[in-house]
């Protein structure tokens, strides 16, 4: 889970997980752990709602 104030701009945010997404092969040789993050897996477990930057990309997917 990556959280962001509420203040950081929606466009931004959504970059950000846009890059953690284009680039998941690194995220999957970063860490063990890397090769479980999926888009149809990201959001299971959260417990806050996602910030609007975040939500508009997962809404284009």
């Amino acid at each position: 889970m990556l959280i962001v104030s509420d203040e950081l701009p929606e466009d931004q945010v959504y970059e950000i997980v846009k890059a953690i997404f284009d680039n998941i092969g690194a995220m999957e040789n970063a860490h063990e752990r890397g090769k479980d993050l999926t888009i149809d897996t990201a959001q299971e477990g959260m417990s806050i709602d996602l910030h609007p930057g975040a939500q508009r990309f997962f809404d284009e997917q």
